[in-house]
């Protein structure tokens, strides 16, 4: 039997005996090996998978299964989403690009794996829709219309079903989740085009208009109609898992208005705008809820609501507010946005795996890389009266109010039309609306769309408002029937009275608020062609200080800037190097290579050896050089590798050493109370949990500063490392099968 085949038996019944030597149980700083990492290990040791073949050193082997389990999908109860295993091959080989080590980069002393923070497609800013350019815009529907096509957006639409209801909404992974799912979609389509980002659907911009309904964005050059079955516009007569896309804009709720944002605005922690313990009026989840409902279709099912492109629009609206909540958390409230995630338990617990999106925990979605390296938002564009200009012919400024508003698409002719005898159907003012309203209500009640979601009540202009309206009507004498007294009588409110423009009015409507008035310029903003070039406009500033931000050389980690890894603990470990075939060669040594050549020689003076601590259980990797001479038979040297802080639960981290032509040092673990110190092989797997935050330091110098003081007994007694490497040309590699001894002292 193997050493490793020993020590896997160790891992499994406790005490064994390796070689000449008995294997204590496990450190108490050490977490047992997970199985499949066991066993991938196993196989590409034994050279019993094709896979060994192809790899030129057992570093690299040793990295395979690392990558292997890091990326594994085996950990998603995929049972729970409506996917083919092809579905699930596209989502892991997305994440895996995304979190592949950035090649290229030139060594250096210390050097952290920054995999997963930048994206592969690069850096994007994300405009709201009415910002594209008539170019953007088209090469956006086309590159969507793309993935429905390869079926990779029906696989991003499946994901948001089944657990992801419930551990993705009704608690604080809600803005979490949302977040890393909006970026890999966004990853997704810049696949196609890099030149695209996700844009944002700010429906406040509609909401203050006199009639929503009438938005441009329900016209074909945008988003297609919204009464009914979808047939115009990009993505005219999709077919999804619950039939046709169908809308039914203003059926319930109500759009997101600037009132309702500025309420959220003044809170400051994560629990006062999440569930559950947010007040309504603060709930940003609840009010999320009320655009879904508005627009009615798949859009209000929970299950449904991601096979309307719509969907990802608004998310990334929510996302923004969610945002400049952030930045208002950290430049007034003195609040660390990443970890202001609230205590919770169950599924939406911080270090819970997300459903649905391998190599992810909740917290995940809270750090602050998301919008210092992959995207920012540029603001949602504002006029005022000295500034009448929304950067978009597709908005106009009301300058009384100094807001931007969508403007008015141009009806067809039967939408302002009288109802036949469609008495469910009504318009803004409570008269009947036209056959295309009554026909969107039978068609949206035709499609199966499971749970609802929670959304504020309905506000005036809406369907089920008016109906209920309606109803107060008949129930009033009819010398009382006026706005005023239906509103009072129902504890409402009134919408203003119309100003020309809408379809109630004039039963029908067009952009200009002139009846006939079909200029050019009209027809073009109609169709969608008048806004070639799209200016630059203000961006929202990231949520921490630029001297917080990494340097240039983003896989090198400053230790001048600690703020780096600020999130990290460095541990000390320590790395003996052995050669005792220094007496008949002093200067070179040789390595197995399986691929290469039969031996790798050194003709140096120098060993480097790189000590690489890699999360398990979270995001990240780093690494430290250590250098020996390698004129000495034996020599020993200090190193210390950052593992994620346990600040929400623990932190499990594989750490390795390796030399030469990637030959790996045996790990041994530290006994836990042996005097003196007595450390065992072990699988160099570290378990820090939230009590041994006091231990470590948070810098690379603080920690190697504090070390130093502990040997030479300036400080406090001295702190034995928990993990021990033995390096040497020829053994103690865990891909090789030498006897172990138990090693005693440091």
């Amino acid at each position: 039997m193997t050493h490793l085949q020993c020590l896997f038996v160790v891992l499994v019944a406790g005490a064994a005996t390796c070689g000449h030597a008995q294997i204590l149980p496990d450190a108490t700083v050490q977490a047992e090996l997970p199985p499949d990492l066991a066993d991938c290990i196993s196989r590409l040791s034994n050279k019993t998978s094709d896979t060994a073949a192809f790899l030129p050193s057992p570093e690299e082997a040793h990295m395979h299964c690392l990558q292997e389990f890091i990326w594994r999908t085996d950990q998603v109860n995929w049972d729970q989403f409506n996917v083919t295993a092809k579905d699930v091959d596209f989502i892991s080989s997305l994440i895996k690009s995304i979190f592949a080590s950035p090649k290229g980069k030139s060594r250096s002393k210390r050097q952290t794996n920054r995999g997963g923070i930048f994206p592969p497609t690069g850096f994007r800013i994300r405009r709201e829709y009415r910002r594209l350019s008539d170019g953007e815009r088209f090469a956006y529907h086309a590159a969507l219309n793309q993935m429905k096509m390869n079926g990779q957006y029906d696989t991003f639409a499946n994901l948001h079903q089944g657990i992801v209801i419930t551990s993705a909404h009704e608690g604080p992974n809600f803005f979490g989740w949302h977040r890393v799912y909006l970026s890999l979609f966004e990853e997704a389509l810049r696949r196609i085009n890099r030149r695209l980002s996700l844009p944002y659907w700010d429906s406040s911009l509609d909401f203050d208009m006199e009639n929503p309904v009438n938005s441009i964005l329900f016209s074909p050059p945008f988003l297609g109609n919204g009464d009914g079955f979808v047939t115009s516009g990009p993505f005219a007569n999709w077919q999804t898992p619950s039939g046709p896309l169908t809308r039914n804009i203003a059926e319930a709720s109500r759009l997101l208005s600037k009132e309702v944002i500025q309420m959220i605005l003044t809170r400051c922690r994560t629990r006062e705008i999440s569930d559950p313990t947010a007040q309504p009026q603060f709930n940003l989840e609840i009010a999320h809820g009320g655009p879904h409902v508005w627009i009615g279709g798949q859009m209000a099912g929970l299950n449904t609501a991601a096979h309307d492109p719509v969907f990802f629009m608004h998310h990334a609206f929510i996302d923004y507010i969610w945002e400049l909540f952030r930045i208002r958390q950290f430049r007034f409230c003195g609040v660390n946005p990443s970890r202001d995630y609230p205590p919770t338990m169950g599924q939406h617990a911080p270090t819970r795996a997300m459903d649905g999106l391998p190599g992810y925990r909740n917290i995940d979605g809270y750090r602050s890389y998301w919008t210092r390296f992959w995207y920012r938002y540029e603001r949602s564009p504002r006029c005022s009266m000295r500034r009448p200009y929304c950067g978009t012919p597709y908005l106009t400024c009301d300058r009384m109010r100094g807001r931007c508003i969508s403007v008015a698409r141009m009806l067809a002719p039967d939408e302002g039309a009288p109802a036949l005898g469609a008495a469910a159907a009504f318009s803004a003012t409570g008269r009947a609306a036209s056959p295309r309203s009554s026909r969107a209500r039978l068609q949206a009640a035709s499609i199966d769309v499971g749970p609802r979601f929670r959304a504020p009540p309905a506000e005036p202009r809406t369907q089920a408002a008016q109906l209920s309206l309606m109803r107060v009507r008949r129930a009033l004498p009819e010398g009382n029937q006026t706005e005023t007294s239906i509103a009072k009588s129902k504890g409402g409110f009134t919408a203003p009275p119309s100003d020309g423009r809408t379809s109630d009015a004039m039963g029908f409507n067009i952009a200009s608020g002139v009846p006939g008035g079909h200029d050019r310029v009209i027809d073009a903003r109609n169709n969608g062609h008048v806004f070639p070039v799209s200016e630059p406009m203000e961006v929202l500033p990231p949520t921490v200080n630029t001297d917080q931000r990494l340097p240039d050389n983003f896989t090198t980690y400053d230790n001048s800037k600690n703020g780096n890894v600020s999130e990290w603990l460095f541990v000390p470990v320590l790395v003996k190097y052995h050669d005792s075939s220094q007496s008949t060669r002093p200067n070179t040594y040789s390595i197995l290579r399986p691929r290469q050549s039969d031996a790798c020689f050194y003709e140096h003076t120098e060993v480097h050896v790189k000590v690489q601590s890699q999360g398990l259980n979270y995001l990240g990797a780093y690494t430290d050089y250590l250098i020996f001479e390698s004129n000495l038979p034996a020599s020993t040297s200090p190193g210390f590798v950052a593992v994620r802080a346990p600040n929400v639960g623990p932190s499990e981290a594989m750490v390795t050493a390796t030399h030469g032509c990637g030959h790996m040092c045996l790990p041994t673990c530290l006994v836990p109370d042996s005097k003196p110190a007595l450390y065992q092989p072990c699988a160099g797997i570290l378990k820090l949990m939230p009590i041994d935050v006091a231990k470590f330091r948070k810098s690379y110098d603080d920690a190697s500063a504090t070390y130093e003081r502990g040997r030479n007994g300036l400080d406090r007694p001295e702190q034995d490392p928990p993990i021990v490497f033995h390096c040497s040309p020829r053994s103690y590699s865990p891909w090789a099968s030498p006897g172990r001894h138990v090693v005693a002292g440091l």
